[in-house]
């Protein structure tokens, strides 16, 4: 989760929701995916993400390719994870 914390040190936006991407193991399915870290989940399919119980949630709804948005550095992207 983003805690105040990692917002101050990151000097992310306070309108900014998500959880951010502290490590990507290398050959992992989010390596393949293109995620780094740094990056903030913030949306997965139609799912919008605020804390790690949504991303667990979405994971579950989507088990499948599913579409996963991210803010990284200020810039919106998707990346698509199988």
């Amino acid at each position: 989760n983003i805690t105040p914390q990692i917002r101050k040190q990151i000097g992310i936006p306070d309108d900014i929701k998500g959880v951010i991407v502290s490590e990507v193991k290398p050959e992992s399915k989010a390596d393949k995916a293109g995620f780094m870290p740094g990056d903030i989940i913030i949306q997965i399919e139609d799912s919008m993400i605020k804390d790690v119980a949504d991303v667990e949630h979405a994971m579950k709804k989507y088990p499948d390719s599913k579409r996963i948005y991210i803010n990284r550095r200020g810039m919106i992207r998707i990346l698509v994870v199988d």
